[in-house]
């Protein structure tokens, strides 16, 4: 077995330091082998009766290979929690046109979720907010496990400032942007030991399943047989009513918008019809 030494400031150093010769140092490999794990990467030292030497390598090649993973002892942020926050951000943006920040606290024993807002400065002219985690007090049980802000009506986006600010503040990190608008956009990674984990919304936020559908409902949809090549519409749900192009309620200027539209819908209805036998 090849031994493994780790640097550290206390340790000794390896005792290879001459031709391999285990009588006088227990620590010496008769093969004059050994891994030293140092603060600039993992050193290959290699002792024999010509040298003594000391290379980089990337790894440890009679290891098991591995890769970065993160697994989560936390469940879920509840929609509810993440629909506060989010109208928070909302009312900040209506009301100064910037951005906002509140801090994720969780308690991986009971696994919950908490929210709370931290004492926060805007610049007037400047959409960055600048905040105070030490202002929030975690209830017995819960610490900060991360944080949500807004980009106001930016895109969201994990910016150089987020990357700086995130760093060393382990947890989920979710960004909300376009408050100006009716449809948000949203950034959602993991900073875990200063790695960064990209998740995509649905994999951190609860969501509740569709309620059942009545089987009489589905029982009302029936699936027509494609139609003939030489009609385009006769086939279709409304057939015997006029083709889109002379529909009177249509606007002239607006008939071969108003066809390509049709055209469209038609186009999915078929794609979605059983394969013929």
């Amino acid at each position: 077995m090849i031994p493994i030494h780790c640097l550290t400031p206390s340790s000794p150093p390896p005792a290879l330091l001459g031709p391999p010769d285990t009588t006088k140092d227990g620590r010496r490999p008769k093969d004059g082998i050994c891994y030293l794990l140092a603060k600039s990467g993992i050193y290959k030292q290699v002792s024999n009766p010509f040298y003594t030497v000391r290379v980089k390598v990337a790894g440890i090649g009679h290891f098991e290979d591995t890769a970065e993973n993160v697994r989560l002892h936390v469940p879920k942020l509840p929609l509810a929690l993440f629909r506060k926050a989010e109208a928070f951000f909302a009312a900040v943006y209506e009301k100064h046109q910037a951005e906002a920040v509140v801090l994720l606290l969780a308690n991986p024993v009971l696994g919950e979720w908490r929210i709370e807002v931290p004492r926060q400065q805007i610049t007037d002219g400047s959409l960055h907010v600048s905040y105070d985690p030490a202002s929030v007090t975690a209830p017995d049980g819960f610490e900060a496990f991360g944080t949500m802000h807004s980009h106001a009506g930016a895109k969201a986006f994990h910016s150089g400032t987020d990357n700086r600010d995130e760093a060393c503040s382990d947890g989920l990190h979710i960004t909300i942007g376009n408050l100006d608008e009716l449809v948000r956009t949203y950034a959602v990674r993991w900073m875990i030991c200063g790695q960064a984990f990209s998740a995509s919304l649905e994999d951190v936020v609860e969501t509740s399943p569709l309620p059942p559908v009545d089987p009489a409902w589905l029982g009302k949809v029936e699936v027509l047989g494609a139609p003939p090549e030489d009609s385009l519409w006769a086939g279709t749900p409304g057939c015997g009513t006029p083709p889109p192009g002379l529909d009177p309620d249509i606007p002239p200027d607006m008939a071969d918008e108003y066809e390509e539209y049709m055209w469209e819908a038609h186009q999915r209805f078929v794609d979605h019809l059983p394969s013929p036998r």
